[in-house]
């Protein structure tokens, strides 16, 4: 029963980052804010670091492939962790200036009434 829950955490996991990605893809496409292209870069490489670390218990390979596929999730993982930071980072950001620009609102204060278009 462990067993099947941790591969549909996994599963979970997988999907809610396509989900994620879509969004973002989407989203950029609409508005081209090039905060939401970094996300979707980040999210890429979360979702590659995730496959593969899945692959080697799917398929069994030599321990040296094993080791091989281990190092390139690590390394997805660094670039997902500082791409993403750096994505988060441009949408507050630009969340932040649209908020000035739509009258310097304090914060708390935007609400259903007040909306603010993607710059």
């Amino acid at each position: 029963m462990a067993n099947a829950m941790a591969w549909g955490g996994i599963l979970l996991a997988l999907l809610t980052g396509t989900f994620l990605l879509f969004l973002q893809i989407r989203t950029y496409k609409r508005t081209g804010h090039k905060s939401l292209a970094v996300a979707a870069i980040a999210q890429a490489f979360g979702l590659a670091c995730g496959a593969l670390q899945v692959v080697p218990h799917i398929l069994s390979q030599s321990v040296s492939t094993r080791w091989t596929l281990f190092y390139l999730a690590n390394a997805c993982l660094f670039v997902e962790c500082v791409v993403g930071a750096l994505g988060a980072v441009l949408i507050f950001r630009a969340f932040e200036q649209a908020l000035q620009l739509a009258g310097d609102m304090s914060p708390g204060t935007l609400s259903s009434d007040h909306q603010v278009a993607d710059r």
